[in-house]
């Protein structure tokens, strides 16, 4: 269900502030995530969040165990803001961290600080919950977030 996903352009970059994508995939466990180089992986479902969105937001899913699904978000790397996931300590036994990626937007030739999304790709391995927190900001500066999401996962 990979065509699901529309491309975005400029205009709706532009109207947008920071999307955060959830995705529940039947991706094939033990895969490795989509790169620009690499054939595209099946994200299932969508739920798109504007990019003007609140500057905390909170989100929750249930999952099965074995389920791989992603959370995606609008990054434009030549800001210098990056996402960043984090799982709470003792989280692995109930959702383990797979891969990251980052597919650029597409953009006119020599065109430069063009957007793009962010993916994270996680395994729902056993019962239980965790939260899933990711966090928009330069790695250099230690002022708040511009933006943090915070994802509640619950695998039963």
């Amino acid at each position: 269900m990979g065509w699901l996903r529309r491309p975005i352009n400029r205009r709706q970059v532009g109207v947008v502030l920071a999307a955060a994508v959830v995705t529940v995939g039947a991706v094939a466990v033990g895969g490795t995530g989509a790169s620009a180089a690499a054939a595209p992986v099946d994200r299932g479902t969508i739920v798109e969040v504007p990019r003007n969105g609140p500057f905390y937001l909170d989100l929750s899913r249930t999952f099965p165990v074995g389920t791989v699904f992603s959370v995606s978000v609008y990054e434009n790397m030549s800001t210098g803001y990056r996402w960043t996931s984090s799982l709470p300590a003792g989280s692995e036994s109930v959702v383990r961290f797979l891969d990251t990626d980052y597919v650029s937007d597409l953009a006119p030739s020599g065109m430069a600080g063009v957007g793009g999304t962010r993916y994270f790709r996680y395994q729902a391995v056993g019962r239980g919950s965790v939260t899933v927190t990711l966090r928009y900001q330069r790695p250099w500066e230690s002022t708040p977030p511009l933006q943090q999401v915070t994802l509640g996962v619950v695998v039963g």
